[in-house]
């Protein structure tokens, strides 16, 4: 029986039927878990003198019950009809957190019980539920345990405090919302039900049921009621003897699920096969037409808001259908009232009253559509008019802009909220709405400061708090989602979601616990591992250490941060072996960053550790937290020192060095959050290198690390590798406290208090130690970097980071200013040469132009006195004159805001008026790519390096990148731009020409490349320069984050040199300043040529036009071909030819990502034949324009949809590859998929089938739980499982069809894919059975990870899945009666399990002298898995024992080619060899299985027998000695000795060994 933290109590509601309550709990108490509930009776009072009698007869019956853990009876004064039930459950729930009801009219199954606690369990902590139902009476054919629903049947049902406390009450509210949202029909189930009439009448005061607010409350709020799959419930009641009942009992007749239903968590997810099927099933129930519930609901909407104009419309449309009566009843009398609206009413008025000819169905379907469109677009109208005559009105812009957004233009309604919200007194509503639109364009970071905003206009707005905590919640930063639930519970107590999460913050969410001592038995550990997840996988896993070294302890946190371990700790004993670590946190006011990194660095170490803080004079409550802290974490804090004032940094550092005595000392900031498993990554690089002095996580934003130039300053060791440099930042590092005792302590200025820690890494690298920064980088999130979605400094830490950075020498005027500082430090790690020296570098060629100038002036000045002296005077009167650093087109461009706002016209008006794609390089905040959106409707992809602005691009661009721009581009597609524009772009890199190179790739034939370039030659420079002046500045010419300047002649030789012709060549000028009078002709008196100066020098920047004049390659006949040149050359490689199935129906947005990563992420000779069947969405177009442009892709074009089997097929009948891979066209490749799923075939001949692992498919090739969000995360993940499981091919009994490869002649020989099956479901099935019964194994490789969005080809064409699932699922049972499907999926008897068992039968039967029979089992194992070590080598034992040494060697060989470290294999085979004779192989194979194991004691000894037979005596003996010294009670090397004794004749120590034998086995028979 199952057992439960908490068993729900059950609220039986009674009235006057006694039969009734017998049989209801008659089946109740065959419940096995009923003595564990309390069972709560509510006793209604009579409503009506007739029933009093009943009512007694009831209450007498009720005193007698028992069984029930305890009996509670309630019994009701006065009759409460409806709300028994509802304030019976309120009256339970005061004293549990769930609960059970039933009416007296309901009869369960025998496990009833156990499905409603198994539910209230499993969902109490997911919001998105909110009620349990067991009683499925509408949908009896389904193939689900359970699933969700947005719909009540109150047929028995269970809840959790939290949502009954949470649902509204009031009625109107509920009404006013569906409104609003326009819900009224959605809610009637498409006209199916009456939801709508009935809350009418609620509110008319005709009754006051909870059901339909409940109900309602469950729409509004998106929640899901759980159903079970079958019916546990039977409502007998439908009999008439109710209050309520129907008396239509025919419908609801069925009969109970009698068995167990399968429990285990699944995502909530409502089931629109479900919905369908219970609005099948209300449609058989009610008798009336759908007209006449349209009418009922469009009735009960006109009642309460009589001028609803869609409701009138749809009215309107019944009055066509059914005449006379509705229409005099309701419909005149409202048409009299709105007439003017919409003359389209008038003409159902005309029909009716008969002035104009009835209309025909075709024409009463059109009106239909004219109903829909004129009730959307009169809205739309209306509230534009409405925003124009009150544009400062919030709640009308507000719904104008949600209009724009519902009818798909999303920019319009962001663009008018956002302008709104900028330009007025911001309406904290419009803020909600943006923060919506933000957040369902995954631009997070508006979203929540659209929140922010809301919450400083109105600080105590509910939905802005509610929705904060929201976001902290899922950011999983507690305190802080803690703080703004609690803020929004002072406004609303029960709301079930809020209430819940805070109460789940502080609770285990685990289902009960294992516990698992570990003592260095990694076996054991993974064995247990996989025992709780087949078994118990909701169960917490805890670990207890004893004993673990370093790299035992890595594999235990990789364990935990997979998941499969939940917690850590340690014995101690179990700390022994591991180098000892104190950590040093600094604090000092911003206490919100300090809460976050103390959290993060609680949840994100597990290695142990000592914590000391140091508080340098906080003032903000730092030091009160501080001081709870110490108490509740005093295990782990050893001290915290509370400084009068600002010490600073080294002084507290020196103090601690000398304190503490561990192996190991570090630093920790509390403004950096380090990631999981970062503490044993830089312990073990310790550990494995004593050259390592300080190593580090890494501070800077990984867009920042140039991976290339890092490669060249590795550092490696024992597996170990650091990206070297002089000194790192000190936020986070480990460093051996050793050094401390050697060079002593860090010496330092006190008046800097950050400065000291660089001088003494520079020392230790001077000593000759490593210092630098772990690779694969330990990624730090340091929120000081406004580029951190946790930073703080535009909000409240601002002028506090100003100091900070002050202090260690960095003055920024503004974030971005930060932002480009970080980036050039980072830059600083993995570059020899720093920024700031290559800067000089371009400093130091100005300064040598400026000297050759001042050396001709100084000639020329001895040479002609007089009119150098004029020059230089005219030079001079110059000074005065300062031009403004303003272009005509822009504002001040020192205002950096303005500056990335900027949408250049003069830049637009360059753009081809043709183009239809665009690359924006440098796009800053996207509103040069908006305007070219808005006026040449083309598609804008943008580039920006500065995240902040990047984001806001994000907004008004159809793509945007954010990070290095010179690295993006080698990521795009080539030849897909019509104009790539880089607007003040180049003159900010260092390699402008390998940039440009890469920028021709990308553009189409014709393409344009736009370029804006400021002129360094602008007379204003040159004459600062003549003068001695370089100046850098904050923005124009001289800029300082201008890495290369540029003159007209020189922009036309890097042209030149990049095989660029300049089409146009234009210039902007400064605003009423030109160059100056006699300024060209001074210069020229010095022999200088200035006769484009006048011209040139008043240039400020060049805007060109620029085309490729290189020739455009074509593309290769089939003759030439090589497969895909453009990206991998195939051309030379000879290995086997793979031909990849691209099977696509419509799906276009799919079948683009799909192909796009087949092309970037192949590196193995491949083909592509796309098999289209007969799409309609674009995708046939799309895919002749691919089939063009690729010389290796054949394009099949269906007439009619062929399905899975019949396209699939198709394309194998063309295919020229030895291998076909059948690929879906809903999933996503990783980096070097087909290569590891071609290894993993090619492993063994016996291998038939091979498919990857993936995050959405049944069966067991679905790894739970991926948490990736974006394609780039998942890559990254992707190459972790690739790196993890390698190695790891699993045999399956089923592999999906999404991604599948076979040899062409194995497909052919089992006649491929059975087009039977038609659409799909179940041929992939059917393939892998015949597969395997033709003797081959389908094996998974544990490796490839490829993302699988899951059935597209049915969601995007509206096909009904389930109708194909059962269809196919008949198909297949028919065909193959003897397959039990659930074991066909490993639901049962999986095959990890199976061979295992087998393998242990085998080896007890050998054991038993039983070979054949062992040999049999092992041979089942390997007819699953070809290449199982174990069961190869087993098998091997067996066929050695039965002499069959041929058949043996050929296996051992397979088993060594497989397992090249298998001491044993080698050992075996030279057994072979020994007994054929051949003594110089045996001995070569025993010395290899000794190498792969050097403490293989029978390899040992049989290297030893061959020494013996050779008689080579002394190194036998030798040999011997060496296996007796580690195994000094080994009886068959103890034997041996004796041997070689008798045989050396020396009597006397072949006695003692013969004595030492008998001392171990008496009764050791020797052989004379």
């Amino acid at each position: 029986m199952k057992t439960y933290p908490v068993y729900a109590p059950i609220c039986f509601i009674v009235y006057k039927r006694k039969e009734h309550i017998e049989r209801v709990l008659a089946s109740l108490k065959k419940n096995t878990l009923v003595e564990h509930s309390e069972l709560y009776i509510f006793s209604d009072a009579a409503a009506k003198p007739e029933d009093e009698a009943g009512v007694e007869e009831v209450r007498e019956y009720i005193k007698t019950i028992d069984g029930f853990k305890q009996v509670h009876i309630i019994e009701r004064e006065t009759n409460y009809s409806y709300n028994n039930i509802s304030e019976g459950m309120t009256h339970v729930l005061r004293s549990h957190d769930r609960a059970i009801v039933l009416e007296d009219d309901l009869e369960v199954s025998p496990h009833f019980l156990e499905f409603m606690n198994d539910m209230l369990e499993l969902y109490k902590d997911d919001d998105r539920v909110v009620c349990v139902e067991p009683g499925n009476y509408f949908d009896r054919e389904n193939d689900h345990e359970f699933y969700f629903l947005q719909k009540l049947s109150s047929n028995g049902w269970g809840t959790w405090k939290n949502s009954w406390q949470w649902y509204e009450r009031d009625g109107r509210v509920l009404w006013d919302q569906l409104r609003e949202n326009d819900l009224f029909q959605y809610f009637d189930l498409d006209d199916t039900y009456t939801n709508t009439f009935q809350l009418s009448t609620y509110l008319d005061g005709k009754h006051k049921s909870w059901k339909i607010r409940f109900e309602s409350s469950i729409l509004l709020n998106n929640k899901l009621v759980v159903y079970s799959g079958k019916p546990l419930v039977f409502n007998f009641g439908n009999d008439g003897t109710g209050i309520s009942g129907r008396t239509d009992q025919e419908y609801y007749e069925y009969d109970l699920f009698e068995g167990r239903i399968e429990t285990s968590y699944k995502p909530p997810k409502l089931s629109h096969i479900g919905r369908e099927r219970m609005k099948s099933f209300y449609k058989k129930l009610f008798k009336s037409s759908k007209q006449h519930r349209v009418a009922m609901r469009t009735q009960a909407i006109l009642t309460h808001e009589p001028g609803h104009f869609k409701s009138l419309l749809q009215l309107g449309y019944v009055c066509l259908l059914t005449r006379r009566q509705l229409y005099y009843d309701v419909f005149k009398p409202a048409l009299t009232n709105l007439s003017e609206i919409a003359p389209i009413l008038q003409e159902v008025s005309d029909v009716i009253e008969g002035k104009i000819p009835s209309l025909k169905e075709a024409e009463i379907a059109e009106f239909q559509k004219r109903i829909a469109t004129l009730a959307e677009h009169e809205q739309l109208q209306e509230l534009e008019h409405a925003h124009q005559k009150y544009p400062t009105c919030g709640p009308i812009a507000n719904d104008l802009a949600i209009s724009y957004w519902n009818k798909g233009d999303e920019e319009r309604g962001i663009t008018l909220l956002s302008d709104f919200v900028e330009q007025h007194f911001p309406d904290p509503r419009a803020c909600l709405t943006l923060y919506d639109m933000f957040k369902t364009k995954h631009d997070d970071r508006n979203a929540v400061d659209m929140l922010r905003l809301a919450l400083n206009i109105d600080p105590n707005f509910p939905a802005a708090l509610l929705e904060m905590g929201h976001v902290y919640f899922d950011a999983e930063e507690t305190e802080k989602a803690s703080w703004y639930y609690h803020q929004y519970l002072e406004t609303d107590q029960t709301h079930p979601v809020v209430n819940r999460r805070v109460h789940k913050l502080n609770e285990q969410p685990y289902h009960g616990k294992e516990e698992f001592t570990f003592t260095g038995d990694l076996n054991a550990l993974e064995s247990r591992i996989r025992n709780l997840i087949e078994n118990s996988p909701k169960k917490a896993f805890h670990v207890e250490v004893d004993a673990c070294d370093i790299d035992e302890f890595m594999i235990l946190s990789d364990f935990k941060r997979q998941g499969y371990i939940t917690s850590i700790s340690f014995t101690d004993k179990g700390k022994e072996k591991l180098p000892t670590v104190s950590v040093l946190m600094f604090t000092y006011d911003r206490l919100e960053y300090t809460l976050k990194t103390f959290e993060r660095l609680l949840e994100s170490t597990d290695y142990p550790y000592d914590l000391h803080i140091v508080d340098n004079h906080s003032t903000d409550g730092t030091v009160d937290w501080l001081k709870q802290i110490e108490v509740k974490y005093k295990y782990l804090i050893k001290s915290i020192t509370y400084n009068p004032t600002n010490e600073g940094l080294p002084k507290p550092t020196n103090e601690f060095w000398e304190r503490v005595e561990t192996d190991l000392v570090g630093k920790i900031d509390n403004d950096t959050l380090v990631p999981n498993g970062w503490m044993e990554r830089l312990v073990q690089a310790h550990v494995k290198s004593d050259k390592i002095g300080v190593v580090g996580g890494y501070h800077f934003r990984p867009e920042d690390f140039n991976e290339e130039d890092a490669q060249k300053k590795l550092f490696t060791e024992n597996g170990i590798q650091v990206v070297k440099d002089t000194h790192i930042g000190g936020c986070c590092y480990l460093m051996k406290r050793s050094f401390y005792k050697t060079y002593g302590p860090m010496k330092y200025n006190p008046n800097l208090k950050t400065h000291g820690w660089t001088e003494y890494q520079n020392n230790l690298v001077h000593q000759g130690y490593i210092v630098g920064y772990l690779y694969p980088l330990v990624q730090l999130d340091y929120m000081d970097d406004p580029r951190s979605t946790h930073c703080l400094i535009n909000e409240k830490y601002q002028e506090y980071t100003k100091k900070i950075w002050r202090e260690r020498g960095v003055d920024f005027k503004s974030t971005d200013q930060l932002v480009h500082w970080l980036a050039n430090d980072a830059q600083r790690v993995t570059k020899t040469t720093e920024p700031a020296q290559a800067n000089n570098s371009a400093l130091d060629a100005i300064n040598s132009i400026l000297d050759k100038t001042k050396s001709a002036v100084s000639e020329k000045t001895s040479e002609n006195p007089p009119k150098a002296k004029s020059a230089l005077e005219f030079i001079n009167s110059l000074k005065k004159e300062t031009p403004p650093r303003e272009t005509e087109e822009t504002v001040q461009e020192d205002e950096a805001e303005a500056y990335y706002e900027f949408d250049r016209p003069e830049v637009q008006a360059l753009v081809p008026k043709n183009a239809e794609v665009v690359l924006d390089i440098g796009c800053g905040a996207g509103a040069l790519g908006s305007g070219l959106k808005k006026k040449l409707g083309c598609y804008v992809v943008g580039i920006e390096y500065v995240a902040t602005q990047g984001e806001k691009a994000k907004r008004r661009l159809d793509e945007v990148y954010i990070g290095d721009a010179t690295k993006i581009v080698d990521r795009l597609k080539e030849s897909q731009f019509d104009a790539v524009i880089m607007a003040d772009f180049i003159e900010h890199i260092a390699t402008p020409e390998e940039m440009l190179q890469s920028v021709k790739k990308l553009l189409k034939p014709n393409g344009k490349i736009i370029l804006s370039i400021p002129n360094v030659r602008h007379w204003s420079v040159v004459k600062d320069l003549l003068e001695g002046r370089w100046e850098y500045e904050d923005a124009g010419i001289l800029d300082r984050t201008h890495l290369k300047f540029f003159t007209l002649q020189s922009i036309h030789n890097v042209m030149n040199r990049n095989q660029l012709k300049i089409d146009e060549c234009s210039g902007t000028k400064l605003r009423g300043v030109t160059v100056p009078k006699g300024f060209p002709e001074a210069l020229a008196n010095f022999g200088l040529n200035t006769s484009s100066l006048a011209m040139e020098g008043e240039i400020y920047q060049y805007l060109l036009v620029c085309s490729s004049t290189e020739t455009v390659p074509q593309k290769t006949t089939e003759s030439q071909s090589t497969l895909f040149p453009a990206v991998n050359d195939f051309s030379s490689d000879e290995r086997p030819l793979v031909s990849i199935i691209f099977l696509a129906f419509n799906a276009l947005k799919y079948t683009k990502e799909c192909l796009e990563s087949v092309i970037q992420y192949t590196h193995y000779p491949y083909e592509i034949i796309c098999v289209d069947n007969h799409s309609t969405d674009g995708t046939t177009e799309y895919l002749r324009e691919f089939a063009s442009h690729y010389s290796h892709v054949t394009l099949i074009e269906n007439k009619e949809n062929k399905g899975f089997s019949g396209g699939n097929n198709q394309g194998v009948r063309k295919a020229k590859g030895k291998y076909v891979l059948l690929l879906n066209n809903d999933v996503v490749v990783s980096s070097h998929w087909l290569t590891e799923l071609v290894r993993a075939y090619e492993l063994d001949p016996d291998i038939g089938m091979v498919g990857p692992v993936t995050n959405y498919i049944s069966g067991r090739q679905r790894i739970p739980d991926t948490h990736y969000r974006t394609m780039d995360e998942m890559h990254q993940f992707a190459a972790q499982v690739l790196e993890f499981g390698k190695n790891k091919i699993t045999p399956r009994r089923r592999i999906a069809g999404f991604v599948v490869l076979m040899e062409k002649a194995v497909y052919d020989f089992v006649d491929g894919l059975d087009e039977s099956y038609g659409i799909g479901n179940f041929e992939d099935d059917d393939l892998c059975v015949k597969v395997h019964n033709a003797g081959y194994a389908l094996m998974v490789h544990e490796g490839v990870f490829i993302h699988h969005y899951g059935s597209r080809t049915f969601a995007e064409n509206n096909i009904d899945m389930g109708a194909s699932l059962k269809g196919n699922r008949k198909i297949f049972d028919a065909k193959w009666k003897d397959v039990d499907y659930e074991e066909l999926l490993e639901i049962k008897n999986p095959l990890p399990t199976y061979e295992a068992e087998l393998l242990n039968e085998g080896l007890r039967a050998f054991d038993e002298g039983h070979i054949e029979k062992a040999a049999q089992k092992y041979k089942e194992i390997l007819e699953y898995n070809p290449i199982h070590e174990n069961a190869l080598y087993e098998m091997a034992q067996c066929l050695y024992a039965m002499e069959q040494y041929e058949t043996a060697h050929t296996l051992l060989n397979k088993l060594s080619t497989l397992y090249p470290d298998n001491s044993a294999a080698y050992n075996l085979s030279g057994c072979i060899f020994l007994q054929n004779e051949q003594i110089e192989d045996a001995r070569n194979c025993f010395r290899k299985a000794i190498e792969k194991d050097p403490t293989n004691a029978d390899a040992q000894l049989n290297f030893a027998e061959t020494q013996f037979i050779n008689e080579d005596y002394d190194e036998a003996v030798k040999s011997l000695t060496t296996i007796i010294a580690s195994h000094p009670n080994h009886l068959p090397t103890l034997v041996k000795f004796y041997q070689i004794y008798l045989e050396v004749e020396q009597y006397e120590d072949a006695e003692t060994i013969k004595q030492r034998i008998l001392n171990i086995d008496p009764n050791f028979h020797f052989e004379s």
